[in-house]
């Protein structure tokens, strides 16, 4: 506990030092900005009576319009501009009678230039100020005279971006801060190593934080030129971190029933920022209409959810939960100072709610850090386990690998048998008949074999060529057979690549034995093999009997050689298809990964 109050003490004294630093004086004399001096009278709306204006002293009533008229002090040349910054204000500017500047519809805060205008002090001014009634502001008039000054932009943007670097340097941090959270939490749970609760709302809760405070109508319209969008990104940012923070505090919540309630909160905010947005985007719900309601939804949900963390707190008594309630505490209190400072001003302090977000960022590496370290000591706890149990694993998983290649051997051995009766009584009958013959047939029955006994001890994938031999090996014999009831077609578009032994023999046998040696008069096998986006594909079509894949076939056979292939093809990162329909054919396809 004593560590988190001297990080909260130790935060506070960092954020502050930068009030006490002092700000370097303007050297460059071509970009140097000037205030601008208004002296004369002024007339509020509906009255007559004309009252005395001195810049700096008279604080002006609020009202919906403004007429001025008098002279401005200082003297103005024709090639510097004007700058002054319109608090949702309409102006017209008279120099001498002539209207030199009208700006309409302005509803929001946006530095406004005047160019190519000479003014001296001799010369009678008259400023016409208007407030949009839907979006009026109290201290809009003060704002504009104490914001309006002469120079160049360039200059008037060096000077606000150097009385606002302690800001801009902390909404820096705070945006590192929560990438580098963001990344190293992503890291850490691909590895396993850490809880995506709560951690990537918390490092996007200080991503949004530090761009919403970044946005200081001060300098922003000056960096982009689009009030509106300026604008727009300013409310979503608000929305986002009063979201992540919501998420980030629903994390942490255990019980079923307050993990429902912790739900149905946030849900509603949801719902509910989302249907201000859009009225906002529509124009129902004016500029100003918007953040005092919010505020209020926010607060009254941030209340109710803190009461029941607390109560979880009470429940499991879980030490990161603690830092949680400290942290959520600190930047609560914060962001109420800032909160009540905008109810008084209309605008955003923003600094009080950078010391909370700033203390809460500290707060939250810290809470990760100390997660980290007690994953490592309970990784080391188990790592000798690990250790002793690694001989044993290594035994058992050389057992179970040779049981798994001797059910292989087993199997491989059972696609052959059917065929060796067949093939060597044919080649019996050529003996009489065709002695030449029957010697060729020798010769490829030989292969054939060879190859056979060759893929019981070969665990790795072969060629496809080396396959194919062995096919066309086999094929030779089933033609003398068959004669011209048998018919193959090879149509190969792809040759170099691997596949498991025996996965074609075995779908190029069961074409030949079970589709077309079963039809009347024959028929024909394609055997096509060509490359997709998956991969390399093999396939073996015949239009031979066919059957109904839907149901398994009563002819008392395993058919165990279909399931030991399609399981070869599935280890080799493969797949098995086959598609058949009755009187039509079979088509078995064998998709494999391209290497």
């Amino acid at each position: 506990m004593k560590k988190i109050y001297f990080l909260f003490f130790l935060s506070l004294c960092i954020f502050f030092a930068h009030f006490e630093l002092e700000k370097p004086e303007e050297t460059d004399q071509i970009n140097q900005v000037r205030h601008l001096h208004f002296a004369g009278e002024y007339q509020v709306a509906d009255s007559e009576e004309w009252m005395e204006y001195r810049d700096g002293k008279t604080q002006i009533p609020a009202t919906k319009s403004l007429l001025l008229k008098g002279y401005i002090r200082e003297k103005v040349p024709r090639e510097k501009e004007i700058m002054m910054q319109l608090y949702r204000l309409n102006l017209d500017l008279y120099v001498n009678g002539t209207l030199v500047y009208h700006s309409s519809g302005q509803k929001y805060v946006d530095w406004k230039r005047i160019e190519g205008v000479k003014i001296t002090p001799d010369d009678e001014v008259m400023i016409r100020l208007e407030q949009d009634p839907d979006n009026a502001y109290a201290g809009a008039y003060d704002n504009f005279f104490s914001k309006w000054c002469y120079g160049t932009s360039f200059g008037l943007l060096k000077q606000q971006l150097r009385e606002n670097i302690g800001r801009i340097l902390m909404c820096g941090f705070f945006l590192i801060m929560g990438v580098a959270l963001v990344f190293v939490v992503l890291g850490l749970y691909y590895f396993r190593a850490v809880e995506m609760r709560g951690y990537l709302a918390c490092g996007f809760l200080l991503i949004s934080g530090g761009a919403f405070a970044f946005i200081d109508y001060d300098y922003i319209t000056l960096l982009f030129d689009n009030a509106w969008a300026v604008n727009t990104v300013d409310f979503a940012l608000q929305i986002l971190v009063c979201t992540f923070l919501l998420m980030y505090l629903k994390s942490y919540f255990r019980t079923e029933k307050y993990v429902r309630v912790a739900n149905r909160l946030f849900g509603g905010w949801v719902i509910l920022a989302s249907l201000y947005f859009v009225l906002r985007a529509m124009h129902v719900i004016s500029f100003n209409d918007v953040p005092g309601h919010m505020v209020a939804i926010l607060v009254a949900l941030i209340a109710v959810g803190s009461y029941h963390l607390v109560r979880e707190y009470y429940t499991y008594r879980e030490k990161r939960m603690e830092y949680v309630l400290i942290s959520g505490l600190i930047l609560s209190v914060f962001t109420t100072v800032e909160l009540l400072n905008y109810h008084m001003t209309n605008a955003f302090w923003i600094t009080s709610f950078q010391t909370g977000l700033f203390c809460f960022a500290l707060v939250q590496f810290w809470v990760l850090l100390k997660y980290l370290s007690d994953r490592i000591v309970k990784s080391e706890q188990v790592r000798w386990l690990q250790q002793e149990n690694m001989k044993k694993d290594a035994e058992n998983a050389r057992l179970e690998l040779a049981v798994m290649q001797n059910q292989v051997s087993v199997m491989l051995s059972q696609i052959q048998p059917h065929f060796l009766y067949n093939s060597l009584s044919t080649i019996q009958i050529l003996c009489q008949m065709d002695p030449a013959l029957a010697q060729e047939a020798m010769g490829h029955f030989i292969q054939y074999l060879r190859a056979n006994l060759d893929s019981l001890n070969q665990k790795d994938s072969i060629p496809f060529e080396q396959e194919l031999n062995h096919v066309k090996n086999y094929l030779y014999i089933e033609k003398l057979r068959f004669g011209r009831k048998l018919e193959v077609v090879y149509e190969l578009e792809r040759k170099a690549f691997t596949c498991p032994s025996l996965c074609l023999q075995t779908m190029v046998e069961n074409a030949v034995k079970h589709g077309v040696c079963n039809k009347k008069g024959g028929g024909t096998i394609w055997i096509r093999s060509y490359e997709t986006s998956q991969g390399i594909c093999v396939e073996v079509e015949d239009n031979g009997v066919g059957f109904d894949p839907g149901q398994v076939p009563q002819d008392g056979q395993s058919h165990i050689g279909i399931i030991n292939t399609r399981r070869r093809v599935e280890d080799a990162g493969g797949s098995l298809e086959i598609q058949s329909k009755i009187g039509e054919g079979t088509k078995v396809r064998i998709l494999l990964p391209a290497k």
